[in-house]
């Protein structure tokens, strides 16, 4: 069983950067401690594998050289129905063998209790196209698309083998179609490579299952 989360999260300080990204699948604000932090909750936000996740979720006990800590993860996720605690740290940070040694011990702790841990470096949460991909879509994250405009979509998977979002700009024909696209992809009906090359009208498109 674990305790409850921090309060308080987002406090003023010289120096740091903190704040609050505003989360369209969650319907509220998510806050944030760092600049990795605001990175990693735009890669969350725009993987259509998460259905929920919550910054600063619990107090996880854990024992060390004998010791009792208690961790604050900084997120929890929820992806395709595993829960997973995600920890944001500077790349050099985890180069330490006491530091490694720490997350091993919570990541033990964690599995008896059904739960997956995992590190993600800085150098990972901004690495590019990746980021840049999902500030794109993030941008029209918010904007209305119709029932109609998705079965104009899925209609183009069975009159062709490939389809690209150029694609689906034409197939929606009226005014907001690179919006409405992006909104979808943003949504999980609609799946794009966001890792491998900037997202452009001829990244290929595939239709979630």
């Amino acid at each position: 069983m674990f305790g409850p989360g921090r309060k308080n999260i987002v406090v003023k300080k010289k120096a740091t950067f903190r704040g609050y990204f505003q989360s369209n699948k969650l319907n509220r604000r998510i806050a944030f401690e760092s600049n990795n932090e605001f990175n990693a909750c735009k890669l969350i936000e725009v993987d259509p594998g998460v259905t929920d996740y919550k910054e600063q979720p619990a107090a996880i006990p854990y024992e060390l050289n004998g010791r009792s800590h208690t961790y604050y993860p900084d997120f929890w996720v929820k992806k395709y129905g595993q829960e997973t605690f995600v920890e944001v740290k500077p790349a050099e940070i985890l180069k330490d063998p006491e530091i490694r040694s720490k997350y091993g011990a919570i990541e033990e702790a964690l599995k008896g209790q059904g739960y997956k841990f995992t590190l993600l470096a800085d150098d990972e949460a901004a690495k590019q196209p990746r980021l840049r991909n999902s500030e794109l879509l993030l941008r029209y994250a918010r904007s209305e698309y119709s029932y109609q405009d998705v079965e104009a979509i899925k209609s183009l998977f069975i009159r062709s083998r490939e389809v690209t979002l150029q694609c689906c700009f034409r197939a929606l024909k009226f005014e907001n179609s690179i919006q409405k696209t992006y909104a979808m992809v943003c949504a999980g009906v609609l799946l794009v490579n966001t890792g491998e090359e900037d997202i452009n009208s001829n990244t290929i498109v595939t239709l979630a299952k």
